[in-house]
């Protein structure tokens, strides 16, 4: 009996002990399998950490990416705003500056008014004393005509002044000497100091064997007041204004030449030898006497 249960002892025994191996075998499994979970824990954890630095690392570039994106667009507003300040600046100068030129405008205008008035009114003036001035002149062709018309009845036409003093027969006179005085008034014969002076200087050189001849200097712009009748065309014919300034002349050269005359033999005595040329010496703006020395 007592066999029998140290038999069955020992088979609870090894059965015991298989058990324990078996247990041993599946807690060493456990401890593995736990040891593989731990490991892929931590490996999990690493990747995750991983994952967390990546996500973290992205968040920070999207944030700093943002922050760049908002600082560019408030940059660019910025820009904008100054833009739109200048550009509202530049109208409000604009506008201020047409204003001003409207100003300045009106200003010119206003000016360039009164200036078209007072030439107005200096262009009725002048109308007004240019029709004075060619009434007057139409009296002075008048006048000029009537004077003309009795110089011409008394002094037959191109009847040459009698020389005082002959050439020598069979002599041919040679010219050895002039002088010329041109500074005398339009329309007179009076003779200047200068010239006067002047002739003397030069006749004193020559005495009352010489023979003289004087030509008379005349304008050849023409009278004034013709010359305006003329260009007005008042009814007067040119033709008739150029022979009427002709004629004129004709007359001033004669008491031109007398005057030069006179003045001759003031000087070289009154047995001076003068005689008179028919016709008159032209000459741009000149009016006097030619005097010229012969032998």
């Amino acid at each position: 009996q007592m066999r029998a249960k140290d038999i069955a002892l020992a088979a609870a025994k090894r059965e015991e002990s298989l058990k324990i191996s078996a247990l041993e075998k599946e807690i060493k499994n456990k401890e593995v399998d736990l040891l593989a979970s731990r490991d892929e824990v931590v490996r999990k954890e690493e990747a995750l950490k991983s994952l967390h630095v990546k996500m973290k690392s992205a968040d920070e570039n999207a944030t700093k990416s943002t922050n760049k994106q908002i600082l560019e667009l408030k940059d660019k507003l910025a820009l904008m705003e100054k833009n739109r300040l200048s550009e509202e600046a530049k109208v409000i100068a604009l506008k201020e500056e047409q204003k001003r030129k409207e100003l300045e405008y009106l200003d010119q205008l206003k000016e360039a008014q009164n200036a078209l008035k007072a030439k107005d009114a200096t262009l009725a003036q002048g109308k007004e004393s240019l029709e004075k001035k060619l009434l007057s002149s139409e009296q002075t062709i008048k006048t000029l005509t009537e004077k003309i018309k009795l110089l011409e009845t008394a002094t037959p036409k191109a009847a040459p002044v009698v020389a005082k003093a002959p050439a020598p027969k069979g002599k041919k006179l040679e010219l050895i000497d002039s002088i010329s005085c041109t500074d005398m008034g339009t329309g007179v014969n009076a003779i200047s100091a200068t010239c006067k002076n002047n002739v003397q200087a030069f006749l004193a050189k020559y005495d009352s064997s010489y023979f003289y001849e004087v030509a008379p200097i005349v304008d050849n712009g023409g009278f004034a007041s013709l010359k305006l009748i003329k260009s007005k065309k008042v009814g007067v014919e040119d033709s008739e204004i150029d022979r009427i300034t002709g004629l004129a002349n004709i007359g001033l050269g004669k008491a031109r030449a007398k005057a030069g005359g006179e003045l001759v033999e003031s000087y070289v005595g009154e047995g001076a030898k003068i005689s008179y040329a028919l016709s008159n010496v032209e000459q741009d703006k000149a009016r006097g006497f030619l005097i010229k020395v012969y032998q």
